[in-house]
């Protein structure tokens, strides 16, 4: 377990990216969703970091939820 002034990394999806506007946004949120679910911070960091990355694969903020259908 870390303890507080340690440095660790955490993987990030390679995506091609196309658009970042809202992905700092989208981060954010599944951040805090994912804590408030009683993940780890490290794996609420991971899951935003992966949702986030996921969003820069589509033009605009919400052509990536066409997609989920």
């Amino acid at each position: 377990m870390k303890t507080y002034n340690q440095i660790d990394f955490l993987p990030v999806p390679k995506v091609e990216t196309i658009d970042t506007l809202g992905a700092g946004d989208f981060f954010h949120g599944a951040f805090c969703y994912h804590v408030l679910t009683k993940n780890s911070f490290r794996d609420a960091l991971q899951k935003a970091a992966d949702f986030a990355s996921k969003t820069c694969s589509f033009k605009g903020t919400r052509q990536w939820l066409n997609k989920l259908k």
